[in-house]
């Protein structure tokens, strides 16, 4: 009987409400560790990292890419029927930032901010930083939402000096639910 009661610290769970109040002394003291950061600050720090260490090679076309790739992880690992969440790490990373085409010299400024953010040998889930459903394409004024696998309708030009964000539109078109032409 004994046996049946005993602790087991590999199946512990502390749960907050409200991320403000997480008490990391109590999650450092019961479980000797930091308290992970929370999956909406790893996507903003991503992005974030993303923005900041790509910059100008930082287009629609790489983004979308990176959506796919993330996508594609999430997607092996259900095929699998794998029950562990899925994690990619800083190399992981790079890897599809080289698939984009973005320069060696980027990749290492991100590999440095990643570390910087997440911490050395950091692995993320891909699920808290990717939208499996949907890729969001979005100015102050316009936000377009585009399901997930058909990112390739999109691409950004400039026209007479204008940049453009243009979707391509083979199949019909309706503007709050009515049917127009183009």
């Amino acid at each position: 009987m004994l046996e049946e009661s005993q602790t087991n610290i590999y199946k512990a769970l502390y749960y907050t409400k409200n991320l403000e109040n997480n008490h990391p002394e109590l999650v450092n003291a019961i479980f000797a560790n930091d308290v992970p950061m929370p999956a909406k600050e790893q996507s903003e720090t991503f992005s974030g990292l993303l923005e900041k260490t790509v910059a100008e090679e930082c287009s629609v076309r790489l983004v979308s890419s990176i959506h796919a790739q993330l996508n594609a992880v999430i997607e092996e690992n259900k095929a699998e029927g794998n029950d562990e969440i899925p994690y990619i790490n800083k190399s992981d990373a790079s890897e599809m930032l080289r698939y984009g085409g973005v320069s060696e010299e980027k990749i290492e400024a991100f590999e440095k901010g990643f570390d910087e953010s997440f911490g050395e040998n950091a692995e993320i889930p891909p699920k808290n930083i990717s939208s499996t459903k949907q890729l969001r394409v979005e100015t102050p004024e316009v936000s377009v939402k585009v399901n997930a696998g058909f990112s390739e309708v999109v691409e950004t030009r400039v026209i007479d000096g204008v940049k453009y964000i243009l979707i391509r539109a083979d199949n019909e078109v309706t503007v709050n639910g009515v049917k127009v032409n183009i």
